[in-house]
């Protein structure tokens, strides 16, 4: 068994045959999962930064070591509630992610690049023609799908943060989620062998 938090987070990586530490593992991979979903027009990973999902799992991998490092003490109700809360938040980021994404990204009909929309029309003519039925596809057709011909800088620039953040928040949650179940599990294997 592990003296610290830093010995156990290195031994669940470095196990390949337990099936705690191969969910861990997937975790930090799920991410990537995204480059095969859009060979076939169906990625769901934000269209902003470039590097997102490199960036989601060395995120999720640091959220690992801090779960590790400072719930390795923790005792079995405290390591229950903390993984509630971690679905929680996974539950409520993801469904929040999904509503942004649908709502504020619209593939480019010959890229199939995504676009980021804005929420702020640039000129009062452009929000009154929203206001009388004017669509997010007639005025990105219109302008050359050129999202900044349409919405002010500041709201996409907004909308892709928020994006961006609901995106991290549901995989850091994901991550937190199973690195505290690992480490429950451990511990109730541990307890079974001492136990025994």
């Amino acid at each position: 068994m592990a003296k610290n938090g830093i010995e156990e987070f290195k031994e669940v990586m470095a196990d390949f045959r337990g099936v705690t530490s191969l969910v861990a593992k997937g975790a930090v991979a799920a991410p990537f999962a995204d480059i095969i979903l859009r060979q076939f027009d169906t990625g769901v990973g934000p269209p902003w930064p470039p590097g997102v999902l490199i960036i989601t799992s060395v995120a999720e991998l640091l959220i690992l070591i801090v779960v590790f490092n400072f719930f390795f003490k923790a005792k079995a109700k405290t390591l229950d509630r903390l993984m509630i809360t971690a679905l929680a938040a996974l539950c409520v980021t993801f469904v929040g992610y999904l509503l942004l994404f649908s709502h504020f990204t619209e593939p480019h009909p010959k890229t199939h690049k995504l676009l980021v929309l804005g929420y702020e029309p640039v000129s009062e003519d452009m929000r009154q023609a929203f206001a009388e039925g004017y669509t997010d596809a007639q005025a990105l057709e219109e302008n050359e799908y050129t999202p900044a011909k349409i919405w002010t800088e500041r709201s996409i620039t907004i909308v892709r943060v928020t994006i961006l953040l609901a995106w991290l928040v549901a995989f850091l949650s994901l991550s937190a989620f199973i690195g505290l179940f690992v480490m429950a599990q451990r511990r109730k294997a541990v307890r079974g062998v001492a136990g025994g």
